[in-house]
Order: structure tokens, then C-alpha cells, then sequence
């Protein structure tokens, strides 16, 4: 069992870097978890679209239903921002935020799209921040997880 966690692990990584750098032409990419971090470029229909909502603002935090509803408690875990005593974790994320200008929502289409979309308003309004919204579909991060799925089988097979 843990054999082929580490296996379908590895698959994971492997598959992300690889269909990442397809998509985008990025080399170095380390967001592999399969939770709120997934590669935001994949709710995009294509690689040029993702760009171009980056040439929009530089400065834009690509805000998933799953990162809306962790808001900012969960960068701060995620970062480990509450470690120092003494210090509000607020101070490092408007650090870490200060030359992001834009929270945009993607829409994936799942459902519960008020409560996420309100979710990411007070999260953008913490980090302070401006807030949209764009529709996006599942279709690109389908089809990764397949391409991730087949290549678990591979690795399995050896």
C-alpha cells in the first residue's frame, strides 16, 4: 500500500510538471498537491487564456473555490505565518501580498458559486485587494487527471 502511494505520488509530481510545462512553458513548478494548491492555469481553457489574465495585472492571486474557502486562515497555515510569537500573521501577508494588485475568482462551474465568490471577496478585502470573477470550465484539469492517471498505471506496471 505505501509502495503504491509513493508510486501514484510520483505520478503526480511527474504528470503536473509535465502537462504544466506543456501548458505554460514553465520549467519550475512544485504546486503538486492534489488539494486548494492545484495549478490554477489547468481551470483555463487554454495556456494563452491564463496568460492573458496575467498580462491583465501582474499582480493577480488566482483564487480557487478551494483556496475561497480556506481564505486567508489557510495561507497562514499553509505558509506557517502564526509561527512567530508575538507577531500578527496580517503583517506577513501584507508582506507577501504587497505587490499583488487583483483577486481573481475562477468559477469552475462545480457549483456553490455565491458562497465561493463571497468566500474570495473577503479574502481579496483582507489582503486588500480587488476582486473578480471569470467562468472557467473543468475540461483542461479532466483531462491532466487522466493523463496523471494513465501514467500511475504505467509506473505501476513496471
Amino acid at each position: 500500500y505505501d509502495g503504491q502511494q509513493a508510486v501514484l505520488k510520483e505520478a503526480l509530481d511527474r504528470g503536473y510538471q509535465i502537462s504544466w510545462r506543456e501548458k505554460t512553458g514553465i520549467i519550475d513548478f512544485n504546486e503538486t498537491k492534489l488539494n486548494a494548491s492545484l495549478p490554477k492555469g489547468y481551470l483555463f481553457e487554454t495556456a494563452q487564456e491564463y496568460n492573458a489574465e496575467k498580462r491583465k495585472c501582474a499582480g493577480t492571486w488566482f483564487s480557487s473555490p478551494g483556496w475561497a474557502l480556506e481564505g486567508t486562515n489557510g495561507l497562514i497555515k499553509e505558509m506557517h505565518l502564526d509561527s512567530v510569537e508575538g507577531v500578527d500573521p496580517q503583517f506577513f501577508l501584507d508582506i507577501l501580498f504587497d505587490s499583488y494588485q487583483r483577486c481573481l475568482f475562477i468559477d469552475d462551474g462545480i457549483g456553490n458559486e455565491d458562497l465561493y465568490e463571497q468566500k474570495s471577496k473577503e479574502m481579496a478585502d483582507q489582503l486588500k485587494l480587488k476582486h473578480e470573477c471569470r467562468k472557467c470550465g473543468l475540461e483542461g484539469l479532466t483531462v491532466k487527471i487522466e493523463e496523471t492517471k494513465e501514467l500511475a498505471r504505467k509506473l505501476l506496471a513496471e
